[in-house]
């Protein structure tokens, strides 16, 4: 792809590919476009939310912050200059936050990232494996694949 894999990443450019594809539309039929949006930051958090945990039936377990369900969410430091000054929430979610602005992460309520660190991970682990990984698939491609 033309974007990171973060999910912040790719809400941001499903928002901006969106918009450009209606736009251009527009502009094809010589119609210059308005201020009235073709979807919202809110309609692109719900894609990566709810929507995503329905698409992948389990809407029932997450996806939404409701009684019953598995608590996973994150906190973003919102008072981090990429971020000021903060009104909308939704919008600085999808159009300006990136990995660096999470503060915490909880996966079924169990902190795995608290204070911008990741708790009780091996990184050197993780990245030790991510090269073997490497290493093996290319070891498995015929030259010149990558």
């Amino acid at each position: 792809t033309s974007t990171g894999g973060d999910l912040f990443a790719q809400m941001k450019f499903a928002l901006q590919a969106e918009r450009a594809k209606h736009n251009d539309e527009l502009l094809r039929e010589g119609i210059m476009p308005g201020p009235e949006l073709s979807i919202s930051a809110e309609q692109i958090l719900k894609a990566a939310t709810i929507d995503g945990a329905r698409a992948l039936k389990l809407d029932h377990k997450i996806g939404s912050l409701s009684p019953g369900k598995e608590a996973d969410f994150i906190m973003v430091k919102t008072d981090s200059v990429n971020l000021l000054p903060f009104t909308d929430a939704a919008g600085a979610i999808v159009q300006c936050t990136h990995t660096g602005n999470v503060d915490s992460v909880y996966v079924a309520g169990k902190a795995v990232k608290r204070n911008g660190r990741l708790v009780d991970a091996d990184l050197e682990k993780v990245r030790q494996k991510a090269l073997e990984a490497r290493d093996h698939i290319l070891s498995r491609s015929p030259e010149g694949a990558f």
